[in-house]
């Protein structure tokens, strides 16, 4: 075949983009609808247009403007394979970003002035191309810790991947994502540098082994969890109780929004474990007197994969001693003996007898135990520290998890000072590439313009009608039952319900707490009953796989017992079911879901595994029914905060939405602060209309979601997110209850595989249909 120009002229082309993991390849069909589109795939729809209704407001936003200039400019990606003298792989977590810096280093003359963006693993951007396709530069090991086996230099070949157009980064093309990716990595290699100055000077003096010298880059200096970063700084820290701190650091995150690329900087405070000797950890955590009341097996799970500094050098905690440390044993070598004379020495005396350290209280509590289980290495505990800016991964108490939200919060000026402040430390303009790129990041926030919606209506149990104030209301006289209703439910002039029967389903997933990969995740589907009414709702509730968070239980064809054909045990036909009979034998014509917990990643899962299996779900129940769906995710969990202009000590009034300037430039999304924001900061509910056969106005979606933030029985003011999302979430922790276990020595790894998924008790039916989360 004759190459094509492209080949010709020596440039590398983008590799194809590979199959996504969701799509499974499918054998030919007799031609269904269904099969067709989920050939297909499905893919995030476009904003139909943008709404209109509601008051004008003028607010500010933390996203910063991000400009591009030399767009005419490639970034070049490259391969990264780091290989010893002998041509052997090398490995290792952290080794890339040290050899790839002292490669930097070494080779100013070659590699000039234009920068490296490197991931620490296998990716590696330039903007001007480096002198030949695949590139080898031998780095020698003077300034890196390094391996016998490894030799004298590693070899580092750079082989050229692709060329990225920078103009993709304002334009939506195959380029844009990969383009976005690498400004991502240029301003977190800024960031964790900007942090790691003073800890690799540190190093350095220290002559630490590559993994402490790791850690310190990491610990001592700055410490990113996905796309926030952490600096180890008593000025950050907040006691929360318990050995447990709040440590408050900044996030982030570029993203593609109308208004071209914005950088969203915000506040962000991390969990982590109280630095310091571990036995004061332990006496705060266990909410003891004294080291003689501490539990050690309860110490044993909580320390397990800590890690822990013994004399400047730093280890992972595998466990502790089963005996104390003045009877724990191990062979003792004297230096320089060939282990004619070794004997067996107890940890305590080794320490005091042979390297003159003092222990005043460690021979009676374990040793522990650190390095690999085969040939693991004991210290007394007195002699260990506990590094800073370790994520705690447990379950917080209440009083721990009230603490952490009180210190946390912080009212809209305060946050803007914060974030103003954290934009100014960084100075990502001065990052080499993106000057070279001629890139520039804004320091005034966004300004956009939001619309403030006005309440709906509300008609309490004796049939008087109230408008809220503010988003709140009050209640003076269980009113049948129900608090209140929507004024507009029972009319006609609700059009996007009316008009069609509707249900209305809302469902999350609730996981164990970090750590616990035994006990089951409960996924819990809520959905309104007696149309055209929005306010009731049932639950239903299955257990599934840990940490699972897409729900497999929508549709589930089982086998009837009798052998006669099968039936749907699936967590949706109870809810079609319920509306059918309390609707007046009415099958919903219109779905619409709300979905919580998934991130961006997920929409495609989502899109094309739950959206199918709730369409097969409609078409067991029959053939014939093919009821429109709406599908919108609901986010809380995002960065995006919305000021009011003018210097206004203020939270946005309940109501605020925003559909413009830092919305998704093509994808249908929009902001939303349905409630009134009474303590810190208000934080929107990011919606997502991920797919949408009804064709809902924008106008009418949006009042929907606004009324639905007025529907919650269990408070008189308007929440942050949908009610029947906040329904399911309660549902879910509620079914949690039922399977509390035991904490286990057992690896996850064994857990995972040997623990099968216990099944929730059926609902009494007196409750099958009530609202008994509230």
């Amino acid at each position: 075949m004759e190459p094509d120009s492209a080949s010709k002229e020596g440039k590398v082309l983008p590799l194809p983009p590979l199959i996504p993991p969701h799509v499974v390849p499918t054998k030919e069909n007799n031609g269904s609808p269904l099969m067709e589109e989920h050939k297909m795939g499905r893919v995030q729809m476009e904003r139909p247009g943008l709404a209109e209704k509601g008051q004008s407001i003028a607010l500010l936003t933390n996203h910063f403007k991000v400009s591009v200039r030399n767009m005419d400019e490639y970034f070049f990606h490259y391969s990264v394979n780091l290989k010893g003298q002998d041509d052997q792989p090398i490995g290792g977590k952290g080794i890339g970003r040290k050899v790839i810096d002292e490669m930097q280093r070494t080779y100013k003359t070659e590699l000039g002035k234009k920068g490296l963006a490197y991931d620490g693993e296998k990716n590696l951007f330039t903007i001007s191309p480096l002198p030949q396709i695949n590139n080898e530069f031998p780095v020698m090991l003077d300034n890196i810790p390094s391996n016998k086996s490894w030799g004298k230099t590693i070899k580092v070949e750079l082989s050229l991947v692709a060329e990225i157009p920078m103009q993709s980064i304002d334009h939506k093309t195959e380029n844009s994502q990969e383009a976005l990716r690498v400004l991502v990595i240029m301003l977190r290699q800024h960031a964790v540098k900007k942090y790691a100055l003073q800890s690799d000077d540190i190093c350095f003096m220290l002559k630490l082994t590559f993994e402490s010298q790791y850690l310190l880059y990491f610990c001592r200096g700055c410490h990113p969890v996905r796309r926030s970063f952490f600096h180890d700084n008593q000025s950050n820290y907040t006691d929360l109780g318990g050995g447990v701190i709040g440590c408050r650091g900044f996030h982030s995150s570029l993203r593609p929004v109308q208004g071209g690329l914005s950088l969203n900087i915000d506040v962000a405070t991390a969990i982590i474990v109280r630095p310091g000797p571990v036995i004061e950890f332990l006496i705060a955590n266990q909410n003891v007197r004294d080291p003689f009341q501490v539990d050690w097996e309860k110490a044993k799970r909580m320390l397990k994969n800590l890690r822990v500094k013994i004399r400047n050098m730093e280890f992972k905690i595998i466990g502790l001693t089963e005996l104390p440390c003045n009877q724990q044993t191990f062979t003792f070598r004297p230096r320089g003996d060939c282990g004619v004379n070794a004997i067996e020495i107890t940890v305590y005396e080794y320490f005091v007898s042979h390297r003159r350290t003092p222990l005043s209280y460690s021979a009676d509590f374990p040793c522990i135990k650190v390095g690999k289980p085969k040939n693991p290495a004991y210290f007394p505990i007195e002699l260990c520290n506990l590094v800073s800016l370790q994520r705690y991964t447990k379950g917080l108490t209440v009083q721990q998890r009230a603490s952490f939200m009180e210190k946390s919060r912080q009212k809209p000026q305060e946050k803007m000072s914060s974030i103003t402040n954290a934009l100014k430390y960084m100075k990502y303009d001065s990052n080499p590439m993106l000057q070279v790129c001629g890139g520039s990041i804004s320091t005034d926030y966004t300004q956009v313009e939001g619309r403030v919606l006005q309440p709906p209506k509300l008609i309490f149990g004796n049939g008087e009608e109230f408008l809220p104030r503010n988003g709140r209301w009050n209640l003076s006289n269980k009113l049948g039952g129900m608090n209140s209703l929507l004024q507009l439910e029972n009319t006609t002039a609700f059009p996007i319900i009316s008009k069609a029967a509707t249900i209305i389903l809302g469902m999350d997933v609730s996981h164990s707490s970090p750590g616990r990969s035994d006990v089951p995740s409960i996924a819990a589907v809520v959905s309104s009953r007696q149309w055209p009414l929005i306010s009731k709702y049932r639950a239903s509730v299955r257990t599934q796989s840990p940490k699972e968070e897409m729900i497999d239980s929508m549709f589930k064809l089982v086998s009837r017992a009798d052998g006669k054909g099968t039936y749907d045990e699936g967590i949706l036909w109870e809810a079609f079911v319920d509306f059918y009979v309390s609707s007046g034998k009415r099958k919903p014509e219109q779905i619409i879901i709300f979905r919580d917990g998934v991130s961006e990643n997920q929409f495609n899962k989502v899109l094309n595994v739950e959206l199918n299996q709730i369409k097969e779900a409609c078409k067991f129940l029959d053939e014939q029914w093919f009821p429109k769906i709406t599908l919108i995710t609901a986010q809380k969990k995002h960065h995006t905060k919305f000021f009011l202009a003018g210097g206004s000590p203020d939270n946005v009034p309940p109501g605020t939405v925003v559909d413009k300037q830092v919305c998704h430039p093509g994808n249908y999304n929009f902001y939303m602060c349905s409630q009134a924001g009474m303590i810190g900061t208000s934080r929107p509910t990011h919606y997502h209309i991920l797919f949408d056969e009804n064709e809902l106005n924008p106008d009418d979606l949006q009042e929907l979601v606004h009324s639905l933030s007025y529907v919650y029985q269990r408070s008189t003011t308007a929440i942050s997110v949908v009610a029947p999302i906040y329904y399911a979430h309660l549902a879910a922790s509620q079914a949690a209850r039922f399977i509390k276990l035991e904490e286990s020595e057992t690896s996850s790894s064994e857990r995972e595989i040997a623990a099968p998924v216990p099944e929730l008790p059926r609902l009494h039916m007196n409750v099958r249909n009530s609202m008994f989360f509230c």
